[in-house]
This record gives structure tokens, C-alpha cells and sequence, in this order.
């Protein structure tokens, strides 16, 4: 086992364990993937994934890479901001958005919380039969993310507004980087159509048009501002200096055929910022 998922896993217990300060309404581990957890961040109302994607190791130093996705809720503005295959791809049946149901006394995955015995006994009254059961769980939110099964049949950069990169020394965090840019830019270069309810095929995007403007950099800060104030804070670690670094962002061209092609530009700004730790009052 990495290093980092060592890490990861300790400050998901401590999270856990104090989710009063902890910034998340649930947090729930992907079964059968490495160091990939889905987080449901109050105030927010879609689901972030951190997914574990690669580890370079030298000498006692370790890179480890992440990917960070964002799956927006059904009812969310950002939504619209997606390509349309993500649009129609988080509408459909991939995604799980039943209800988070979460047992009071018996922890569960936000996953797969929810059965059980629904009702708990209650102190009877006699003058009204009503409160002699009463809900023995309370839902939440939606689960709003990719049924597990399912996970596979997701193209690879859907739903990707970020990447992570986190540095150790031995034991010790030294760095992370998180690289996004302001807008995630694409142009359908040929247009996209779709068959309506009779088959006949319908313009949706004109040629030329933009296919996605997604605000990554607002949903990462987010993501950013939860994994220095509450997550690193947890394993006794403090930001001792962080900077940010702009640079020329790109834009993809997608074609009917499949290609795309990718092209700097001033339309949009990369945006890199590292943050290097401390641990206690050092």
C-alpha cells in the first residue's frame, strides 16, 4: 500500500470521527479502486470523487496523482455548463440519484445506505397509535454519483475538473499541487445533431459553437479550500506557504469523426497552486 493511501485513509477515519468540523455530509470509499473516495461536501450540492490514478516512488520519495471529478446534481446550474454527452450521460441511467439514507446507530456507505428495518420502537401512547413507530433513519441528500458496475462505461475525462499531485518524504507530506483551469473550453467544430422522437435528426449545437464552459476553478477552490483547512488539518499538518501560478489555458476542438484537437489559448487560463506543509507549530 502507497504511502498516500495510508495517509488518505488515516484522515478519512479522523473525518469520520469528527463530522461536526469535518465540511462533509458523507464521504464513502469506491469499492475495489485504490485511494478513490466519492466526498459530499455541505454546502455543495454535487459529489466530488478523488481518484487515485498513479505513484512514482525514489529512494524514500513518492508522487502519487490523483484526478478530481465533479458530478454536478440533477438540479444544478453548473450542469448546463457540461458538454452535452455529460449532460446526457449524468441524466441517464449510469448515475444513482436515490436517496441517501443513513442509519442512525449502525454506520453505513453513503453508497449503499438505506434498507434495513426502516422504524424503530417508540415509547407508546395510548392515545395515539401513530407514535408507537417512528422513522429509525433520515435521508440526507442524493447519492448523485456513477452506479458501481457501471463505473467502466465512463469515458476517462468526463466529469474531470482537476488533478492533484501530492509529495512525501517518508512519512511526511511536503507539497501538493493542484493543476485546473478557470473554464474547461470546448468547441464543436462540426456541430452536434440528435434524433428526435420521429428519428429525424436535429441541430442541438451549430457548428462552431461552444459544446462546454465549465468553471472548474470555482469547484476545485472549493475542493482545495476542504483538503487544507479540514482534511490535512485533521493529520496535524498547516499550510506554511502557498502559490499560485497562471498560465495560457487550452481549449478543445471536438470533431464529428471523434478527433479532438487541443490549442493554447487566451480564451482560458491554467491555473497551478502549490502548497507546501508543516506539521504543528513548525
Amino acid at each position: 500500500m502507497s504511502r498516500i493511501n495510508i495517509l488518505l485513509n488515516k484522515a478519512i477515519w479522523l473525518l469520520h470521527q469528527d463530522r461536526a468540523t469535518s465540511g462533509l455530509d458523507y464521504m464513502s470509499r469506491v469499492d475495489g479502486e485504490e485511494a478513490t473516495w466519492y466526498y459530499w461536501m455541505k454546502k455543495v450540492e454535487g459529489v466530488y470523487e478523488l481518484k487515485f490514478i498513479d505513484l512514482l516512488e525514489d529512494g524514500d520519495r513518492e508522487t502519487s496523482k490523483f484526478v478530481l471529478r465533479y458530478y454536478p446534481d440533477v438540479d444544478e446550474d453548473s450542469l448546463d455548463d457540461l458538454s452535452l454527452a455529460e449532460q446526457i450521460l449524468r441524466m441517464g441511467d449510469l448515475f444513482d440519484d436515490s436517496e441517501v439514507v443513513i442509519h442512525k446507530e449502525v454506520e453505513e456507505c453513503a453508497c449503499c445506505g438505506g434498507g434495513g428495518n426502516p422504524y424503530e420502537a417508540a415509547d407508546p401512547d395510548p392515545g395515539d397509535e401513530s407514535k408507537f413507530l417512528k422513522p429509525f433513519r433520515k435521508p440526507i441528500r442524493s447519492k448523485g454519483i456513477p452506479k458501481l458496475l457501471l463505473r467502466k462505461d465512463m469515458p476517462p475525462g468526463f466529469f474531470k475538473i482537476g488533478e492533484y499531485e501530492f509529495f512525501m518524504a517518508g512519512d511526511s507530506l511536503l507539497e501538493a499541487k493542484l493543476t485546473t483551469q478557470d473554464k474547461l473550453v470546448s468547441i464543436a467544430v462540426d456541430g452536434v445533431s440528435l434524433p428526435d422522437a420521429e428519428g429525424k435528426e436535429r441541430e442541438i449545437i451549430v457548428p462552431g459553437a461552444y459544446n462546454k464552459q465549465f468553471p472548474a476553478l470555482k469547484y476545485c477552490e472549493k475542493f482545495n479550500d476542504f483538503v487544507l483547512e479540514r482534511w490535512l488539518v485533521h493529520l496535524g499538518y498547516k499550510a506554511v506557504n502557498s502559490d499560485k501560478t497562471i498560465e495560457q489555458g487550452t481549449v478543445v476542438k471536438e470533431f464529428n469523426t471523434g478527433k479532438s484537437e487541443y490549442e493554447l489559448s487566451d480564451e482560458v487560463n491554467k491555473i497551478i497552486i502549490k502548497t507546501s506543509f508543516g506539521k504543528g507549530d513548525n
